[in-house]
């Protein structure tokens, strides 16, 4: 117990002597800057009592001047912005103080901060003493030297820092400059070992990134990589506040702080922080491990200026690998964007040439079994392209922020049934074996995105029967997780026998504009978008989606998306906006108004519809249209209406006809029929008063299944 009781006085003497030095005033603050501990230095005449500041806040007891800095720093300190931070004011007789305060961090919490003041009117450099021995010299005035032996020294001091500004710029490497600084630095003060520690905040721990020895002096890099802040010397913690940390003579060290210099050889040390950017960002450190030694005042002063010089070329050296970091992606991107553009080229002029070369040969050909085959292969090839252009589309909107996830309620069986009908007819010109394991029944309907959400499903398998070889195997597994009584998260699996993927070809896979490797495209086309589309919708979605694979052996492509449940699915239900085929004259008696300017816009949906039996009157503009339905508004079942049209638009007639006194006008079906295809365009179609909204170019299912849900429930 008296060991103890020694050494804590010791401790205590050697806390009082240092802020003697350092300080005038010292603070321990709890989060709401109410003081929990205080010390004012001997040398005060105007000291206040502790009794009158102990568990009060220390903003009342600071000068007007100081009340407003010191405020902002401490909000600084509390929301973690910076981990300490100094201000300076002015108090009434004039004088500057300076205040530097440090956070306390517990678990990532603010726990307060340490305060000390210092009055930088006065110029004091006492000594710390212990009884009658000197223990630590901290810095011993230079005031006795003498004055051409002063001037020689800053003289020598000054061409070192030129031979150092120089190295940073003529020598090959950073790494090297460092180096070259430190050597050249060790050699002038005649010191032991020179070294820089690196702070990683985010790990809470030091790193030497270099060192400089003399002699047979023990190297401690090897041993100081990743050291955690509770085994660095309290001094280290010093340095966030103090322009320096210097230690005269190790031998005076308590035990638990001791063994460490001890270890390492060192009878004296001085440490200076680097700050770059007003960040700290780690310390410079010297040691004498020959002898003790003093610090002068003039070389503290030298050091401050060296680690300036440091701190500017840290600066310099981290905006230039940003600069050459950033450089590199610019030219990555740039390469991976020109070999997109090449691969889009191709891809879209591949359908192109077979829509443009089966027109030309069924213009020619008077037989009707080959016209056929060629309007078969044109409209093959023009879904191709749709395909395209529609990846185009994502891919734009995801880059410009505009990309969206909506929400509805649907069936999860008629999900599947649908991406089974897209996905069947390619693996069966393959002889591929396509299964779809179900592990259980979805008793009620599901809320999530159901384009979206078949969108990612189609991609995938599309992707699968691509790199499947013919008679391989796909598989598709689909299970839930229950997140609560309300919530559960989909899980999809889909596996292939395919050619497989490496691990590096798997990191690149997901971005945009990127295939796994070059010969991809020329052996199995695609431009690149559909993975990076995928990704992002399942991450918008909430959900995560990643492969597993490896060359020759198959990829397990997988995602999960969260979900709520809706409402139970009804059996027998039947709804009259089912998509279903329409029977022949089916709509007969029934009249269209189709507001158009192009001629062959026109023609194309005439044809389309002509087996319905539905009759259509065509206006080629929203005038013309008005006019019509003025005309005689009970005459028509619905409108088609394009938006973008020569005199009046879509939604300009659209609005004038809700807006007319008949309740023809104010309930008629008014169907959007434009190449507008973005969720604003929708948006502003239903807000002008229509009641749907089909894209361009026209899906006959699409548009069957709409005019459905209002000729065939007309009532």
């Amino acid at each position: 117990m008296y060991v103890h009781h020694e050494n804590m006085k010791l401790t205590m003497k050697m806390l009082q002597d240092f802020l003697e030095i350092s300080a005038d005033r010292a603070y321990d603050l709890d989060n709401n800057n109410r003081v929990l501990f205080y010390y004012a230095s001997k040398k005060l005449a105007d000291s206040t009592p502790g009794d009158a500041i102990l568990g009060k806040c220390i903003l009342d007891f600071l000068p007007p001047d100081g009340v407003p800095k010191v405020t902002e720093l401490l909000k600084s300190l509390e929301k973690q912005e910076i981990p300490s931070g100094r201000v300076t004011y002015i108090r009434e007789d004039g004088s500057h103080l300076e205040f530097s305060a440090i956070a306390k961090l517990e678990k990532g919490m603010y726990m307060g901060c340490r305060v000390l003041i210092k009055n930088l009117s006065q110029r004091l450099s006492p000594r710390l003493t212990h009884g009658d021995s000197s223990y630590a010299e901290f810095i011993q005035d230079s005031s006795s030297l003498n004055t051409e032996k002063e001037l020689q020294v800053q003289l020598k001091q000054q061409e070192l820092l030129i031979r150092v500004s120089v190295g940073f710029t003529s020598s090959e490497t950073f790494h090297d400059s460092v180096n070259q600084s430190l050597k050249l630095l060790g050699e002038f003060m005649q010191v032991d070992r020179v070294y820089i520690f690196k702070d990683y905040s985010s790990e809470q721990v030091f790193s030497c990134e270099y060192e400089w020895t003399s002699g047979n002096t023990k190297p401690m890099l090897p041993y100081t990589q990743k050291v955690p802040y509770n085994n660095q010397h309290d001094s280290y913690l010093q340095l966030l506040t103090l322009p320096f940390v210097a230690i005269n003579n190790t031998a005076i060290l308590p035990s638990t702080e001791h063994q460490k210099p001890k270890d390492l050889g060192i009878k004296a040390f001085i440490n200076v922080p680097i700050f770059v950017n007003g960040n700290f960002w780690g310390f410079m450190g010297i040691d004498s491990c020959v002898s003790s030694r003093i610090w002068t005042k003039s070389e503290t002063n030298f050091l401050s200026i060296f680690v300036g010089i440091l701190s500017s070329e840290i600066n310099r050296e981290s905006i230039q690998r940003a600069l050459l970091k950033a450089m590199e992606q610019t030219k990555q991107a740039s390469k991976a964007k020109s070999e997109f553009l090449s691969r889009m080229s191709h891809e879209i002029r591949t359908p192109m040439n077979t829509i443009l070369g089966m027109t030309t040969i069924a213009l020619k050909s008077p037989d009707m079994e080959k016209i056929a085959d060629c309007l078969k292969k044109i409209e093959t090839a023009s879904q191709q392209l749709l395909g395209i252009i529609n990846d185009i589309l994502d891919i734009s909107k995801i880059e410009a922020g505009k990309f969206e996830i909506n929400q509805n309620e649907f069936q999860m069986e008629s999900l599947l049934e649908s991406v089974k009908n897209v996905i069947s007819p390619q693996s069966f010109v393959k002889n591929q074996l396509l299964t779809f394991n179900v592990d259980f029944d979805f008793t009620r309907k599901i809320i999530s995105d159901e384009t979206r959400l078949m969108q990612v499903m189609v991609n995938l398998l599309s992707n699968a029967v691509k790199f499947t070889p013919e008679n391989g195997s796909i598989t598709v597994d689909i299970s839930f997780k229950k997140i609560d009584p309300a919530r559960a998260k989909l899980l999809v699996s889909i596996k292939d026998t395919g050619i497989g993927l490496s691990d590096e070809e798997a990191s690149r896979l997901f971005q945009p504009f990127e295939q796994a490797d070059g010969s991809i495209t020329r052996r199995f086309g695609g431009t690149g978008l559909g993975l990076a589309i995928c990704k992002t919708i399942v991450q918008m979605m909430g959900g995560s989606i990643g492969v597993k694979s490896s060359p020759g052996r198959g990829s397990d492509f997988y995602f999960d998306v969260p979900f709520q449940w809706g409402n139970p699915v009804l059996i027998d239900q039947e709804s009259c906006k089912k998509n279903h085929d329409v029977k022949k004259n089916q709509w007969k008696g029934k009249k269209i108004l189709l507001a158009e300017d192009m001629e062959i816009n026109r023609e194309i949906l005439i044809n389309l519809l002509e087996d319905t039996g539905v009759s259509i009157d065509s206006a080629e503009n929203g005038i013309r249209a008005l006019e019509m339905f003025s005309l005689n508004p009970g005459m028509y079942d619905i409108i088609l209406m394009d938006i973008q049209m020569p005199g009046m638009d879509g939604l300009t007639c659209c609005r004038s006809i809700r807006s007319m006194e008949t309740s023809y006008g104010k309930n008629i079906p008014i169907i959007a029929m434009t190449a507008h295809a973005f969720k604003q365009d929708v948006i502003e179609s239903l807000n002008a008063g229509m009641n749907a909204h089909i894209s361009k170019p026209i899906d006959y299912k699409e548009l069957i299944s709409v005019l459905s849900g209002y000729l065939d429930c007309t009532s």
